[in-house]
């Protein structure tokens, strides 16, 4: 992943909200991704416009005094939702 990357959102995959977590279910892998609420915020940045650098850019505005250990959230999630394919990178 770079900063000038924009993550997908994979369709296939079904989302509900739990209280402050959502769940990501992928019906033909019967996987389950269950997001506490930071990684959720990060889902909805997942919006198909924002870059890696743009998400960035919300999330230390929104957090000034933790901008950094933020953005390393921010990028580990991005990982884990490529990872369980439920982001591609464009």
């Amino acid at each position: 992943m770079t900063d000038d990357q924009v993550p997908v959102r994979v369709d296939l995959f079904m989302v509900e909200r739990l209280d402050d977590d959502l769940l990501l279910y992928h019906p033909t892998k019967t996987l389950t991704v269950r997001l506490n609420e930071s990684a959720s915020a990060i889902w909805d940045l997942c919006d198909s416009r924002r870059s890696v650098a743009e998400m960035a850019a919300v999330l230390r505005e929104a957090f000034p005094d933790d901008g950094d250990a933020v953005v390393g959230d921010m990028k580990a999630a991005l990982a884990r939702f490529e990872h369980h394919g439920a982001i591609r990178f464009v």
